[in-house]
Order: C-alpha cells, then sequence, then structure tokens
C-alpha cells in the first residue's frame, strides 16, 4: 500500500513490538502489519495520511493535494469554532 503523509508519523505494529517512522510529506510503501491496525485506520480517516493505490507520480500528487485539502478545511473549522467561542 502506497501512503502520502501528512505529518510525521510512527506506526507501531499491533502487539506494539515493531514501530514504522513515517516523516511528513513522505510517499512510499508501508508494511502488511502497520496498515491493518486500528491506528492506521484513524490517521486516514482523520486526513494525516493518504491513501493510493497507484505508484504513479500523477495518483500520488491527486492523492497528496486531496489530503492537503482535507487537513485545510479541517484547520478552518477548528478556526471557526475557536472564533465562536470568544
Amino acid at each position: 500500500m502506497v501512503i502520502v503523509a501528512q505529518r510525521n508519523i510512527l506506526l507501531p505494529s499491533a502487539d506494539r513490538f515493531q514501530v514504522f517512522p513515517v516523516t511528513r510529506g513522505w510517499m512510499g510503501e508501508v508494511p502488511d502489519w502497520a496498515s491493518s491496525t486500528p491506528y492506521f485506520r484513524e490517521l486516514v480517516a482523520d486526513g494525516k495520511i493518504v491513501v493510493s493505490e497507484s505508484r504513479r507520480d500523477r495518483d500520488l500528487q491527486t492523492a497528496h493535494e486531496a489530503g492537503a485539502a482535507k487537513t485545510r478545511e479541517r484547520r478552518r473549522k477548528f478556526e471557526e469554532g475557536k472564533a465562536k467561542e470568544e
């Protein structure tokens, strides 16, 4: 599985004996044990990791841009909520 990381992340294995480090902006394949954890699925749902099934540059760039747009939208909503509290 090919991913694009939006943040610096440590992906632990299910048994917590292995860790796969991922740096911000990194594009590459992750081991199957790292992508099968609930933590990995949460990161994908949150937009901190974007999954691409293809290694083509165009597909990776599209996935990266989609993840960045999702992150910007989440940040905008956070800022709006913070401004309403004040």
